[in-house]
């Protein structure tokens, strides 16, 4: 089997950076310097200082805007619900 190959280097930089360059900014350093200094994407850094990004807050990675419905939970109680509804349908069907 051969080890998975990263393709990409989206999302390659540290949470930790990305709040002490959201910190940095917030001083009064420029988006620029801090984008070098700390490694992290500059529109990322923008959007999170101006908090224009509703889904990511602070250092947090995000990848999507989509959000999931249900938590683990309700998904699994779902599912065994949905199961033993079928077993009783299923049941009472005549082919």
């Amino acid at each position: 089997m051969v080890p998975y190959k990263r393709k990409t280097t989206r999302q390659s930089w540290s949470q930790e950076w990305m709040v002490e360059a959201l910190d940095a900014v917030s001083k009064g350093m420029p988006f620029k310097t801090a984008h070098k200094e700390f490694g992290v994407p500059l529109m990322s850094l923008k959007r999170r200082a101006k908090r224009k990004n509703m889904f990511a807050l602070g250092g947090e990675k995000f990848l999507s805007s989509k959000r999931t419905v249900f938590t683990c939970t309700e998904r699994k109680a779902s599912t065994i619900l949905t199961e033993s509804n079928f077993d009783d349908v299923r049941r009472n069907l005549k082919f």
